[in-house]
């Protein structure tokens, strides 16, 4: 009987995550992101990998990945690397539709770096 509802609770889980991670609109977002108090546009893409969220950004000349990205509800939290091992973490809150985000990020010793927005057209 624990067996079982072990299993269930198990299939349970992993459908309510697939779920969740579907309801992200998987491929690029158009925004903006204030570095240094300046805005420069950044192209964000989402993509599911091994049943997981991740992305990678470009602005200007510099690209970076997104991964450990946690999805509850609508708030997407994903830590940020660029070359040179600087990181930081992200926190996106998308709209009812996932079509657009609005969010912050943080160097990895929590200074407040700036906004990061996102836009895409639902298919």
């Amino acid at each position: 009987m624990f067996t079982k509802l072990v299993k269930t609770f198990a299939f349970v889980l992993i459908c309510s995550m697939a779920h969740a991670q579907s309801q992200i609109n998987m491929g690029f977002y158009n925004g903006k992101i204030s570095i240094e108090g300046e805005l420069r546009q950044v192209i964000t893409d989402f993509e599911i990998e091994n049943n997981k969220i991740i992305g990678e950004y470009t602005y200007d000349i510099n690209k970076g990945k997104l991964t450990n990205c946690r999805l509850d509800g609508n708030k997407l939290s994903c830590d940020w690397i660029e070359p040179k091992n600087i990181r930081g973490k992200l926190t996106a809150i998308f709209n009812s539709n996932f079509s657009e985000f609005i969010g912050i990020w943080f160097l990895s010793d929590d200074t407040y770096g700036g906004s990061w927005t996102g836009q895409t057209k639902i298919k």
